[in-house]
C-alpha cells in the first residue's frame, strides 16, 4: 500500500487492530506485512497517542459491537473465553493518517492523528518534531494504529466474571525505510 503525501497529510489504508478477547498481556497489533520489511533498513517505531481522552466520543465512532459481549458466562466459557478478556466492542480496519499541523496554536510542530476521518489525539508534543522528520525525509511503507481499553469482562471457569473498564488507549505505528 503506497502512502499518499497530500500537503502535509500522510496516510495509508492500514490495519487498525483490536482483539476481541485475548488472555495475558494485551494484544499487539498485526500490521501488514510488506517485501520492504525483510530488509535491513526497514524500520518500524511504535507512538502512543496523546489527548485520548478529549476525544473518547470519536472514538467510540470507530467501534463495533462485540457478538460475544452479550453471551452468558457459561456460553462463552464453552466457546474457549475461559480466563480471557472479553471487549464490549471491536476495532478493525479504518484508514489512520497522520497530519503535521503548522498552524496549531498550542504547537506548531503538531501532529494530528485520525482514524478513519475522526480525529482522536495527537503524537507527544516531545516525540511530534521526531515524528515529522520521519513522514518528511524517510520513505514511510505504512502507518497503523491499535486501539485498546474500553469496557471488557474477565470470564471465570465456572461461567461467573467480572466487569472492569480502561480508558482507551491508541498507539500509532510507522514503518519506513
Amino acid at each position: 500500500m503506497p502512502t499518499e503525501k497530500s500537503g502535509p497529510v500522510f496516510y495509508t489504508y492500514a490495519r487498525l487492530a483490536y482483539s476481541a478477547s485475548f488472555s495475558g498481556p494485551a494484544p499487539v497489533a498485526q500490521d501488514t506485512v510488506f517485501p520492504d520489511a525483510q530488509n535491513a533498513e526497514f524500520r518500524k517505531e511504535t507512538f502512543e497517542v496523546v489527548g485520548t481522552y478529549y476525544y473518547r466520543e470519536n472514538i467510540g465512532k470507530l467501534a463495533t459491537r462485540n457478538p460475544d459481549w452479550r453471551k452468558q458466562g457459561k456460553a462463552l466459557v464453552n466457546l474457549g473465553y475461559a480466563n480471557k478478556h472479553v471487549y464490549r466492542y471491536n476495532y478493525i480496519h479504518k484508514p489512520v493518517r497522520l497530519i503535521q499541523e503548522d498552524e496549531n496554536p498550542h504547537d506548531h510542530n503538531a501532529v494530528m492523528v485520525q482514524v478513519a476521518g475522526e480525529k482522536v489525539g495527537y503524537i507527544s508534543a516531545d516525540e511530534a518534531v521526531y515524528v515529522r522528520d520521519i513522514l518528511n525525509r524517510r520513505s514511510v511503507k505504512y502507518i497503523s494504529a491499535f486501539v485498546g481499553g474500553g469496557d471488557y469482562k474477565i470470564i471465570n471457569e465456572d461461567g461467573t466474571f467480572e466487569r472492569f473498564e480502561d480508558d482507551p488507549y491508541i498507539r500509532v505505528s510507522i514503518g519506513y525505510k
